[in-house]
């Protein structure tokens, strides 16, 4: 059996909270566009929605500066302690991080002047329950500034994986993957929805794209980031007596396609977003 089929991470380990990059190649330039537009103000209480281990919110602490308060919630118990570690060892004083769930915070109602989150909030299955609880903890007239990554990310590798099931026979495992994908992506247009029905309002968006490039479909699904943020899911749609005929039929398109094309090139379209809570929604 293939590797990456075979290894699986223990989130509780600390080798691993140790050495997880705390900006991956695939959020930075969803990052770099967040520090890019975002607007600056002097005196505000900000939160990072998803702070990882750290960014952006020990860079956006340190470029709005010390004037500013900013906090951090995060699921993940060993990124928050990893992230209390490089707070202590930057001695930032301006910075507070708490392990919690985004759909239920520990803070009051009308805390935060601003919130922010990078690649973030687009991971929660209750999208709807999310944006209510970011919608409770900001102030009137408050902003709310956020990526995602919308339909179309990796979509030469999805439509390759669909004629692999297509060409098996695997119609149950088809629907499943055409299912992922179809929920775990929302377009701007139901983003927008969202945020107007939650009491956003003053929307502003901002799109871009950027490539993924690897040698082939074998280096594709032996990264290790490919094989922590989706090959469980992946995995998760194939039945098991059929996985391994599944992945490596997989592999082997991925390593024609890469061949005729001289690389295996995948677009990852960028999307930031703006908003202010209405204060008169409520």
């Amino acid at each position: 059996m293939q590797h990456y089929l075979e290894q699986e991470f223990d989130y509780n380990n600390e080798n691993l909270v140790s050495a997880y990059d705390e900006l991956p190649l695939w959020s930075s330039p969803f990052g770099l566009l967040m520090l890019e537009k975002i607007r600056f103000r002097p005196s505000i209480k900000a939160l990072d929605v998803g702070c990882g281990t750290g960014f952006p919110l020990l860079e956006l602490s340190q470029r709005f500066g010390s004037s500013c308060r900013f906090y951090g919630i995060d699921c993940w118990a060993g990124e928050v302690k990893r992230l209390k570690k490089k707070i202590e060892a930057y001695g930032l004083k301006n910075v507070s991080v708490v392990q919690g769930n985004a759909a239920d915070m520990p803070f009051e109602n009308n805390y935060f002047d601003l919130v922010v989150s990078n690649l973030g909030i687009n991971n929660f299955k209750d999208f709807d329950k999310v944006l209510n609880e970011l919608y409770r903890v900001t102030k009137p007239g408050g902003g709310l500034a956020f990526t995602t990554n919308p339909p179309g990310t990796m979509n030469e590798f999805y439509e390759i994986f669909e004629t692999v099931l297509l060409k098996l026979n695997l119609h149950d495992e088809l629907n499943r993957l055409r299912s992922h994908v179809s929920q775990s992506r929302k377009s701007i247009n139901e983003i927008t929805g969202l945020l107007k029905k939650t009491g956003f309002d003053n929307i502003n968006t901002c799109e871009s794209t950027y490539s993924m490039r690897f040698l082939d479909g074998s280096s594709f699904l032996n990264h290790y980031f490919i094989k922590l943020a989706f090959m469980g899911e992946w995995k998760s749609l194939i039945s098991p007596r059929n996985l391994e005929l599944v992945f490596n039929n997989l592999e082997n398109e991925l390593n024609l396609y890469a061949g005729k094309n001289g690389e295996l090139k995948l677009s990852i379209p960028v999307v930031y977003i703006e908003c202010e809570k209405r204060d008169d929604f409520r």
